[in-house]
């Protein structure tokens, strides 16, 4: 249960992460930022959904991550955080919204551990479902969300307060979430 709440607190960070790239479109570009994010989410949740159902997982939070794939997870956010990093410096910042689209390792394996939240019942009967259930509840939350502080009354409020380097930074917090997994319970069971 523990590492259902960590979980929680890094999908928290970033969900922060991807409004503020998505929001970074501008009121030009967000109804493509707002059209594309679900689309390659769901294309990412749909591989990682097939992925567990030929490996025979009853459960997403379930799963077992060795070491190797912890060090790909920090691998990847290294990356992200490096080029959203160069974004804010020397890129346009209307940019930015493209690095949303990129695949996010820690919030998916963070969805599959968020199903450990859930009654062992309910958990036991959705199986992989509850992923799917998760990942939609994820863009439904989103997605509204982004184009609403683009084109509503909080536009001033959020668009321009919040700097790129900040949404590179919450990528930095992945480099704690595989320590603080590991910290919790020893290995991924």
């Amino acid at each position: 249960m523990s590492r259902a709440w960590l979980s929680a607190v890094v999908l928290a960070a970033f969900f922060l992460r991807d409004l503020r790239l998505l929001t970074s479109a501008g009121s030009g570009r967000i109804v493509a930022a707002c059209a594309l994010y679900p689309l390659f989410f769901g294309s990412y949740m749909a591989a990682l959904t097939l992925w567990l159902t030929r490996t025979h997982a009853r459960r997403p939070d379930l799963i077992a991550i060795n070491e190797m794939a912890l060090v790909w997870i920090v691998a990847i956010h290294a990356v992200l955080c490096g080029l959203t990093w160069l974004i804010s410096r020397s890129g346009p910042a209307n940019s930015a919204w493209l690095m949303a689209l990129a695949p996010s390792p820690a919030v998916f394996l963070c969805l599959c551990l968020l199903a450990g939240a859930l009654p062992a019942d309910m958990a036991n009967s959705l199986g992989i479902l509850s992923l799917l259930l998760f990942g939609v509840t994820w863009n439904l939350l989103i997605v509204p969300f982004a184009f609403e502080l683009v084109r509503g009354p909080f536009r001033d409020r959020f668009v321009s307060k919040f700097p790129m380097r900040f949404v590179a930074l919450l990528n930095l917090f992945c480099f704690l979430s595989p320590g603080l997994f590991l910290a919790l319970g020893g290995a991924l069971p």
